[in-house]
């Protein structure tokens, strides 16, 4: 029996900020940058995007998205929180949390007050058919997600 691994998503990109403020900005603000509009459970399930999304700030802490109707709806579960440096959660959205994938981020001191950010999405052969037509698309919603709203978003607050 062969084991399929699907090559994770890799995503860098440097923000002016040291690496506490990017991480603070990644984890507690993620509902400000996040395209909660349509990226996310709340559209296909109420009908409209949602309000919030949140990181709770320890190891085993939830990570949900927050819909007009107050309801939330689990995306997964934190699995490293060490501020300023790293962290990495479950991703299941619409799939069982056994088959989750998982994100990890790291915050690197860059010199000149800026920080190497570093976005490793893996793990994709847990969503077994759908794994490497997935790993594709989300390669693609990385850029709006991370690369461009994320670094706009911290963009504008420093």
């Amino acid at each position: 029996m062969s084991t399929i691994i699907i090559e994770p998503v890799v995503k860098h990109l440097t923000v002016n900020c040291s690496p506490d403020l990017a991480f603070q900005y990644f984890t507690e603000n993620m509902g400000d940058w996040w395209p909660l509009e349509t990226h996310g459970l709340s559209k296909d399930r109420t009908g409209q995007g949602a309000i919030d999304c949140v990181m709770e700030g320890r190891v085993g802490g939830r990570v949900y998205e927050v819909a007009h109707t107050k309801e939330e709806f689990d995306w997964g579960v934190v699995l490293v929180w060490e501020p300023g440096s790293h962290v990495r959660w479950t991703w299941h959205l619409s799939h069982p949390p056994e088959q989750s994938t998982e994100i990890d981020v790291r915050f690197e001191d860059a010199g000149d007050g800026t920080t190497k950010v570093s976005l490793v999405h893996d793990h994709w052969e847990n969503w077994t058919e759908d794994g490497a037509v997935m790993r594709d698309n989300y390669n693609n919603g990385w850029v709006t997600v991370f690369d461009e709203r994320f670094a706009s978003f911290v963009a504008e607050q420093v």
